[in-house]
């Protein structure tokens, strides 16, 4: 900074507050403003067009679920293993419109057979 230059904050802060706090409080802002240039520079938040608040709401939510996502591999370790969709569909609790939990689809390769279905008479025996 030049020899008498200033900068001032507003804060809503408990007046007994130590200068550490404040300070840590005033540093916080730059990891914030570095993430709204990473969500505009490269999720597009800022690229919507459109004209109803709903349809930004829905862009805003699937940039911030992106970022979240790509802050979390980011965070994970080289070793750590991948999930793939079928191991991690029972983690997302995938489910169908009516609530129950969606059976597991067999990956690409997996037999798609059906196994024979009991008779009736097999199971009024059971």
């Amino acid at each position: 900074m030049a020899d008498d230059e200033r900068k001032y904050y507003l804060l809503n802060h408990d007046a007994t507050a130590a200068l550490r706090e404040l300070v840590t409080l005033v540093r916080s802002r730059w990891p914030i403003e570095q993430q709204y240039r990473e969500l505009k520079d490269d999720l597009g938040i800022d690229h919507f067009e459109g004209r109803s608040y709903r349809g930004w709401g829905h862009h805003t939510v699937l940039t911030a679920v992106a970022f979240t996502f790509l802050q979390l591999e980011r965070m994970r370790s080289d070793d750590a293993p991948r999930p793939t969709l079928p191991h991690a569909r029972p983690l997302l609790g995938a489910r169908d419109h009516g609530g129950a939990l969606r059976q597991r689809q067999p990956p690409v390769g997996e037999s798609n057979r059906q196994l024979p279905a009991e008779s009736a008479a097999e199971k009024v025996t059971k």
